[in-house]
Parts: structure tokens; C-alpha cells; sequence
């Protein structure tokens, strides 16, 4: 058994289910192994690249590339195959496979929307918007399955708050030259970096949900903007001067707050916010980082 998935799924049910009409689109399926070989054997391969702990494979044909995501016995994908044999809510017949719902394509994308360092992070957060805005929701049927599959997604610890500086830096394996919180008052926009608006008295990381509720709306955003700055000099300007831009480094650092640096309320939060703070980037927090570093604001180690 095929089910196919993704954006030719969604085509099934109309344009209107697709976020973008023009975008070339892949062919993505989950199935059997044995459906896999059957598939395999079908298409002229130019190569074949597994792509993450042996469940998925890309297949490439000349105009064509494939995603098989292949659904062994012992994992929830298994288990999905089953339950869309017999729920129409999670996906149709169509001849010699089976075809996502537009509400199984959202649970699926609403499973992966944070995986850390995804080079889909972009597309899969318009594509879950979209269909959240057309009103797709997880399907009762699938409420346990999809709490398995995030489980199964995540298969990393997210780092928590509810510790010292020392230990929450200590194994991201990056070169660190300077404080991280003397980079966020270079980089802060107001009296003081944003972030101490809601930090918890006498903690080092851990913030407060209900003092950032409290906040206004621009301190939460120059919070998500401030922490992303801070992260495309850390990780990027500084160890690596040069190459890459530091709007570059800033797009890839504003992913990861919106993805794997933290999680809870305020990383939902930096998710839902990413077109606000995007238009919110200014080149400007290099000079502020050099300037800082003149002034003896920015320590080093």
C-alpha cells in the first residue's frame, strides 16, 4: 500500500488547498517497502539519497524528484497506512494507492512545523498556514497517531530554560568568543535587551510566561528579533567573518528561535511572528555589535 501525500495529494481537492498554484512540486508518498521497490521500479532513476534514519528516500528522475517516506512495521507510520485504509477523514481511494485528506497533510505538517535545521522550515510554515486558515485540523481518529509521530519527529531534546547559562550553552558545539547576554545589550533596542522584561528574578535564562503576556507587542517581537541577532553573530558573523551576509546569517538564526534554540510559549510565539520580525531587520546590529565592542559593552569569554 502508497499513500501519497503533499502537494500533488492536495491538488486532488482543488487549487484553492494549494499555497502556491506556480511552484513546481515534488512527488511525495509514504508506503510498504514492498510498494517502495514496486515504485522504484517504475520510474527511471538518475540516483536514489536516503534522507533521515533510513525511512525516507529521495528518487530522482531527470525533471522529476520523488520523496518515499517508507513505512516500516515497528513505526507510526505503519499505523497511519491502517487507519487510512478505513477513515475517508484521513484519505481517499484513488485506483492503486490512497490519497491524504487536506486534514491528514496539516496534521503531517503541523507534526514537523519546528524540526530543527529543516531546509523545508519556509515552505512547510506557509503551507500549515495556509491550510489552517482553510480550516484543516487533526482528525479525530488521528489525535493519539499524531502525538506518536511528534514524538517520533522530535527525536532530540529541545534545550530548557530551567537552568544556568553555563549549562544551557555548554553542548551546542559552538566557538563562543564573547557573553551572550553583553552581545544582547549591543544589539537591544530599548533601555535594556527585551528579553529582561520577562526574565525571571535571580535566573540566568528562564523567563516568565505571564510576564511576557504582559508585555506590549513590540517588546515581544524586538524579543524574538534581539535573540535572533545575537545567534547570526554567535554562530555566524563572528566565527565565520565574511561568508555568508549578515541578513543570511539573520534568516538562518531567526529560524532556529522558531524552531530548535528553545520551545513552550515563547518559541510559538517567534513561529507565528516570523513575517512581522522579518520586516522588522535592520543591517544595523552589526555596527551596533562593533560599536559595542569599542565601548568595552560586548565582553569577551
Amino acid at each position: 500500500m502508497k499513500l501519497l501525500i503533499g502537494s500533488k495529494a492536495l491538488k486532488h481537492y482543488g487549487p484553492r488547498f494549494l499555497s502556491d498554484a506556480k511552484r513546481t512540486w515534488d512527488t511525495d508518498w509514504i508506503g510498504s517497502y514492498s510498494a517502495f521497490e514496486e515504485y522504484k521500479g517504475s520510474l527511471k532513476l538518475r540516483k536514489m539519497i536516503p534522507l533521515n534514519k533510513g525511512k525516507k528516500v529521495a528518487l530522482f528522475e531527470r525533471n522529476a524528484i520523488h520523496e518515499f517516506e517508507i513505512a516500516w512495521s515497528d513505526g507510526v507510520a505503519a499505523e497511519l497506512l491502517e487507519i487510512a485504509k478505513s477513515d475517508t477523514d484521513v484519505a481517499v481511494r484513488n485506483g492503486d494507492h490512497y490519497v491524504a485528506t487536506p486534514d491528514l497533510i496539516f496534521t503531517l505538517k503541523k507534526s514537523h512545523r519546528y524540526l530543527k535545521d529543516s531546509p523545508h522550515f519556509l515552505k512547510t510554515m506557509i503551507d500549515y498556514r495556509h491550510l489552517r486558515d482553510l480550516g484543516c485540523s487533526v482528525p479525530d481518529s488521528l489525535k493519539e497517531w499524531y502525538k506518536r509521530r511528534v514524538a517520533e519527529t522530535y527525536w532530540y531534546k529541545h534545550p530548557s530554560l530551567k537552568q544556568s547559562k553555563k549549562d544551557f550553552f555548554k553542548d551546542d558545539m559552538v566557538p563562543y568568543k564573547y557573553d551572550h547576554d553583553t552581545l544582547h545589550l549591543a544589539v537591544k533596542a530599548l533601555d535594556r535587551p527585551a528579553y529582561d522584561y520577562f526574565k525571571k528574578d535571580a535566573a540566568e535564562v528562564e523567563c516568565s510566561r505571564e510576564l511576557f503576556e504582559a508585555c506590549d507587542e513590540r517588546t515581544k517581537l524586538l524579543s524574538v528579533l534581539e535573540e535572533s541577532y545575537v545567534l547570526a553573530l554567535e554562530r555566524s558573523q563572528i566565527p565565520a567573518p565574511g561568508v555568508i551576509t549578515p541578513r543570511q546569517s539573520f534568516g538562518i538564526a531567526l529560524s532556529k528561535v522558531c524552531t530548535s534554540i528553545s520551545s513552550g510559549y515563547w518559541r510559538d510565539y517567534a513561529y507565528e511572528n516570523y513575517f512581522k520580525v522579518l520586516e522588522m531587520y535592520s543591517d544595523d546590529y552589526m555596527e551596533k555589535f562593533r560599536i559595542g565592542v569599542e565601548k568595552g559593552i560586548v565582553l569577551e569569554i
